[in-house]
């Protein structure tokens, strides 16, 4: 398709003359129809990407609830370690749910925060010197 030049005005579609329009209507570069008011001889010019859109939803939908129902949310949200073991459910790992990360400080600023955390079987709960 060729370039639209945007300086030239627009052909009119004959609905009304030019004398019958405003001032700012006339000077505008785009379709009369449109700067006065909403166009009522409208049609549907997408049909098929509306029924593929709808049955990409349905579809999505239906996915979800599929795996909500037969997936393990539990497994896909628990921490993994920097062995790549899934804390609470890897084998051999199944009594350590909570992933500890020693230097939280170091992790965070290497940029890799998860490679430095071991599954543990409870979250500490006083001051430790782990160095």
């Amino acid at each position: 398709m060729g370039k639209k030049n945007i300086e030239e005005p627009m052909l009119h579609n004959g609905d009304s003359s030019d004398e019958e329009q405003p001032e700012e209507i006339k000077a505008h570069k785009a379709d009369a129809r449109v700067l006065m008011g909403p166009i009522k001889e409208r049609k549907t010019t997408d049909c098929w990407c509306t029924l593929v859109f709808l049955a990409v939803f349905v579809v999505g939908i239906g996915m979800s609830v599929n795996a909500y129902n037969t997936g393990n949310f539990s497994k896909m949200v628990a921490p993994i370690d920097g062995d790549n073991n899934i804390c609470g459910f890897s084998d051999g790992y199944e009594d350590y749910p909570y992933l500890f990360i020693v230097d939280v400080e170091y992790a965070v600023t290497s940029g890799d925060i998860f490679s430095y955390g071991v599954c543990s079987t409870e979250c500490p709960n006083g001051e430790a010197n782990y160095a």
